[in-house]
């Protein structure tokens, strides 16, 4: 369904309430979910100064889920939040990738580091993002479903990140409430929270993600249904190429550098970023908490890593305290 046509159910529509698939309707993902585990794994190696390698801190995650399936006897996106971290957790330890010492702060920075990786793989639908505006603006009720592998408190960040959390007026988790979304569980449940009938809402999600409950045994036959187009998760993993995209990212640093208007040496900055990177994961490694840079050219440095620290951060009191100094070598 488009931006549009969205327009046109919800200037017809005699529903009260509004309900969205996440990923289905107001979001569409444009990585797939190993290649956000993989950045969320590389986001937590940065932080906690780990040697480990991306795949195999990402696959302690990938045994969690799966370990979790058989125990609980539910799916990925049922599993309590804070029974995977856990979960996750045990196995970092158990295999010496983490210090005991480590885990208060691996369990701060997990969901920080699941923000961090899920936004970077998320495109509005800003023709539906419009849509819901509008249905705001005539008294419709917004209810956000996600089975997204995430708790309530993650997708609330993903709302206020992109300035639309105001606009919302629940939000229903699979891992939350223990409720799929694949199954209608999570949409059942959700009429009988806020006390509605089928023909009281409508519901907007991608057409990749299963069936509603069976009409006959859950009487949704008055549920106004609409199907989104999604890319695939097979479609997501089979995009691109990690190597060819690394090659254009620096073929176009490198011309940008080559401009007139580019000041001299420009192109030295893919040098200095990765001389930059790895001094931060150091620094982290060894608890660093100030840095001393000296002049002449400290102050570039400097300049380089704190903007690298502006983008990387989980939390503004981890912060790497820096210090210009003056003084001869």
């Amino acid at each position: 369904m488009s931006g549009p046509e969205l327009h046109k159910l919800i200037d017809k529509t005699t529903a009260e309430v509004l309900i969205l698939d996440y990923f289905g309707g107001l979001f569409n993902r444009t990585l797939s979910h190993n290649h956000v585990r993989r950045l969320w794994a590389k986001i937590l190696i940065r932080e906690l100064g780990l040697k480990c390698s991306i795949d195999v801190f990402a696959r302690k995650r990938v045994d969690a889920v799966l370990f979790l399936n058989n125990k609980l006897g539910v799916s990925e996106c049922k599993i309590p939040y804070d029974t995977l971290k856990d979960e996750v957790l045990n196995r970092l330890l158990a295999s010496g990738i983490l210090a005991p010492g480590q885990s208060e702060v691996f369990l701060r920075y997990f969901e920080p580091a699941d923000l961090k990786s899920q936004l970077s793989a998320q495109e509005v639908n800003t023709g539906i993002l419009s849509a819901l505006e509008n249905a705001k603006a005539i008294g419709l009720k917004l209810i956000i479903l996600s089975d997204c592998y995430a708790s309530e408190s993650l997708v609330k960040s993903f709302l206020k990140h992109h300035g639309i959390y105001h606009l919302i007026d629940g939000i229903y988790v699979s891992g939350s409430d223990s409720k799929q979304e694949d199954k209608g569980e999570i949409v059942a449940h959700v009429l009988s929270d806020l006390k509605l009938t089928p023909d009281q809402a409508v519901y907007i999600r991608s057409g990749n993600n299963g069936k509603l409950p069976k009409k006959e045994s859950n009487n949704f036959d008055d549920l106004k249904l609409f199907l989104t187009d999604e890319t695939s998760e097979y479609e997501l993993e089979t995009a691109g190429n990690d190597k060819a995209d690394f090659n254009k990212v620096i073929d176009k640093t490198f011309r940008a550098c080559q401009e007139k208007e580019a000041p001299p040496f420009s192109e030295y900055i893919i040098f200095f970023q990765v001389f930059i990177e790895r001094l931060y994961i150091c620094a982290r490694r060894f608890n660093i908490k100030t840095l001393f840079f000296i002049s002449r050219e400290g102050v570039y440095l400097k300049r380089l890593f704190d903007y690298y620290q502006d983008r990387c951060l989980l939390s503004p009191d981890d912060r790497i305290q820096t210090h210009y100094i003056r003084m001869s070598r």
